[in-house]
C-alpha cells in the first residue's frame, strides 16, 4: 500500500548538487520502496549552481519554468505510484542562451525510486552527472544528430526510446553512456508534455499517468534491445 505523500520532509541522503539552489521535496513509500520528488526555488533570483553551463541555463530558463513546474511536480508524484523498480526520472525543458535553443535538466522537477541507500547515491550521482549536459534542439546538421543522446532525439521526432540496458548504447548514441554504467539500468525517454513544435499538451491526468506507467512496465518485458515506436 501506498502512503501519501508528505512535502518537504528531511532527506536521509545529501541533496547538495542535485539542483542550481535550495531543492523542496516530497516524499511517500511503497511497498518499503521510497519515492522522492524534488523541485528547485530559485534564492530571490540567484541561481547557486557550481557548474558554470547549468548555471547559465538555469537562469535562462526562470521566466517560463514556473507555470509548468507545479504540474510537473503533480505527474511526478504520480508516475511514481505507477512504476515498480529503483529509477531517477528526470525532465528536460528547453532554454534559449543566445540565439540557441538547448534542452537542460538543471531546474526541472525530479524524482528517485530506490529501496537502499546505496541504490539512492548511485541516482544521485548520475543526477549530478547529467546537470553538465546542454543539449542543443536546433541544429539540422548529421553530426550533432549523433551526439544529442536520447532526449535530444526524443524532443525531436516526438517518439519514444528504450534501451533495457544502458549499456547497449555506444557513447555517441547516448553520451552519459560510461558513467550511466553501474548506475542506472535501463533507459527512458518519453515525450510527454509541451513539444515546441507538435504543441503537446503539458498536463496528464491521471488515467494517461497510469496508462504511461503500464506501457513502460509492458515495454521492459520486450525481447528487443532498443524499442522506438
Amino acid at each position: 500500500m501506498a502512503k501519501e505523500a508528505q512535502t518537504s520532509p528531511s532527506t536521509p541522503f545529501p541533496t547538495a548538487g542535485l539542483g542550481p539552489c535550495e531543492l523542496s521535496c516530497s516524499h511517500s513509500t511503497t511497498l518499503n520502496f521510497h519515492q522522492w520528488v524534488f523541485w528547485s526555488t530559485f534564492c530571490n533570483g540567484k541561481v547557486h549552481c557550481g557548474k558554470p553551463r547549468a548555471a547559465a541555463a538555469a537562469a535562462a530558463a526562470t521566466a517560463d519554468s514556473a507555470v509548468i513546474k507545479k504540474q510537473i511536480i503533480r505527474f511526478l508524484q504520480l508516475l511514481m505510484q505507477t512504476i515498480y523498480w529503483k529509477c531517477v526520472v528526470q525532465f528536460w525543458g528547453t532554454v534559449k542562451i543566445g540565439d540557441k535553443t538547448y534542452l537542460t535538466t538543471c531546474d526541472q522537477p525530479f524524482a528517485f525510486r530506490y529501496f537502499t541507500h546505496r541504490d539512492v547515491r548511485k541516482l544521485c550521482e548520475y543526477r549530478k552527472h547529467c546537470l553538465d549536459y546542454l543539449i542543443p534542439v536546433d541544429d539540422e546538421e548529421d553530426e550533432v544528430q549523433l551526439i544529442i543522446g536520447p532526449p535530444g532525439r526524443v524532443f525531436r521526432s516526438g517518439f519514444p526510446e528504450h534501451a533495457p540496458d544502458v549499456g547497449d548504447y555506444t557513447s555517441r548514441e547516448y553520451p552519459q553512456r560510461d558513467y550511466a554504467v553501474d548506475r542506472v539500468m535501463g533507459y527512458w525517454a518519453l515525450p510527454i508534455y509541451y513539444h515546441l513544435t507538435r504543441h503537446l499538451p503539458i498536463s496528464k491526468p491521471r488515467s494517461h499517468i497510469n496508462k504511461i506507467g503500464k506501457r513502460i512496465r509492458t515495454a521492459l518485458k520486450s525481447p528487443f534491445p532498443r524499442l522506438y515506436t
